[in-house]
């Protein structure tokens, strides 16, 4: 076993009671959980998490809404390309009818 020594921390108890019931599920301890955080600290060379001011509610980075916009526009192409895909098949199956037998059947149809 690694050598330890105690260390005293002054954590707020609500926390403390949280990250416990939480460690428990994950049949660690507190003292487990700490010794895993500060090994993964020196791996990272820092916090092995980004620590960031919190965005406002609902807002996206810029970054993230030029994506968005990419991803938007890329879908509509897509759909845009099934349509004519599917047209395409229906033409060579010999759904798709031309504007003169559309007309005359609805003549046909409704009388006129």
């Amino acid at each position: 076993m690694a050598d330890t020594i105690p260390t005293e921390l002054n954590i707020d108890s609500a926390i403390k009671a949280e990250a416990n019931d939480l460690f428990n599920t994950l049949g660690m301890d507190m003292s487990g959980a700490v010794n895993i955080f500060l090994h993964q600290c020196i791996l990272h060379g820092g916090l092995p998490f980004s620590v960031e001011k919190p965005r406002q509610s609902g807002t996206l980075p810029e970054d993230l809404e030029d994506r968005l916009a990419y991803y938007e526009k890329q879908i509509a192409f897509i759909k845009e390309a099934e349509l004519l895909n599917q047209s395409m098949r229906q033409y060579e199956n010999g759904d798709f009818k031309d504007g003169d037998t559309v007309r005359r059947q609805i003549r046909e149809k409704y009388g006129i």
